[in-house]
């Protein structure tokens, strides 16, 4: 209706625009926190029957002279941006939370080393004819480096970085958009800042940009739901075939401890006699040590390597040429 065309004018150019789409969104991702040169409201006088569109409206009532009360004269308020009619008027309104869920993303748990950057890719489990969606994505001990929309089109431009460790996000689109479950909806890549388990950081919250999404023909307003998957097993002690073999110059040995402690690799000759020993402190999961032939005093032939930690050990032959 027209107060909706009034509202959607964010520039205030008498029409709606793309503009008015971006300069809105940069509010709702906090990117900003006003619009340059537009009052917050806009009042209509409600005599103005708008039969051929809301533009030009009258803001103003004249009276050439007040000789008697006058209690016609009346205005409709129109909050700016506030298009679906849902804007808290003041402090004390409340705001109603959806009940409903109408879109469930997953995305496979994973621990993440220090320095460590990884691709985070965001599945649908339930994505049916989506119009749109906001939300405020927690990350702590996480830095954004980029964002991909694959199912849906998600780009920098949909991203406001709040903080360090806090990313809104809003996307839209002029038709519903269905993605199977399983399929990606997008892909993020983050740098870890600490060692850290993704479920214990990764959540949807509406702490800057409220989570809800615009669902079905009648764009119901639905809530938004992460879940962080595991299917991770317990690791289980191994050390395996040293690569290259045989080698020359360097080799490397790898191996998975069930938990993180400290590792003893120790270098021996077919006859028993120690030749190195290396101390480690290996994580939970897979470790790697590379060994090189100047560090074993120039030895060469068949030699035996031992990874030892807490009560587990095991050991394979490596062959050094000439």
């Amino acid at each position: 209706n027209p107060y909706q065309m009034i509202a959607a004018d964010a520039d205030g150019d008498e029409a709606v625009r793309v503009n008015d789409i971006v300069t809105l969104r940069k509010m709702i991702l906090g990117i900003t926190d006003k619009i340059e040169d537009m009052p917050s409201w806009r009042f209509i006088d409600a005599s103005d029957r708008m039969e051929n569109g809301p533009w030009p409206f009258r803001e103003v009532i004249s009276h050439g002279a007040l000789t008697e009360t006058t209690i016609n004269n009346n205005f409709i308020g129109v909050k700016l941006g506030d298009v679906d009619g849902t804007a808290s008027a003041n402090a004390v309104s409340k705001s109603t939370q959806p009940r409903s869920t109408g879109v469930r993303l997953s995305v496979e748990d994973r621990a993440m080393k220090a320095g460590e950057e990884v691709e985070i890719s965001f599945a649908a489990e339930q994505f049916n004819e989506v119009h749109g969606m906001q939300l405020t994505l927690s990350h702590e001990g996480m830095e954004l480096i980029s964002i991909d929309g694959r199912a849906i089109e998600m780009t920098a431009d949909h991203v406001g970085k709040v903080s360090k460790d806090k990313t809104t996000m809003s996307w839209a689109s002029a038709n519903g958009t269905t993605v199977a479950q399983g399929s990606e909806v997008m892909r993020m890549t983050f740098r870890a800042t600490k060692a850290l388990q993704l479920s214990n950081v990764l959540q949807i919250t509406s702490e800057m940009t409220g989570a809800e999404a615009y669902v079905g023909a009648d764009m119901e307003r639905s809530a938004i739901v992460l879940e962080v998957r595991s299917d991770v097993r317990p690791y289980v002690f191994n050390v395996s075939q040293n690569e290259p073999n045989p080698w020359k110059a360097s080799t490397v040995i790898n191996y998975t401890l069930p938990q993180a402690g400290a590792v003893k690799l120790t270098v021996l000759d077919v006859t028993g006699k120690i030749i190195r020993t290396y101390d480690a402190k290996g994580e939970a999961g897979q470790n790697q040590a590379t060994i090189t032939r100047e560090q074993l005093n120039g030895a060469a032939g068949i030699l035996i390597y031992k990874v030892e930690s807490g009560a587990f050990s095991a050991q394979r032959k490596m062959i050094i040429i000439e």
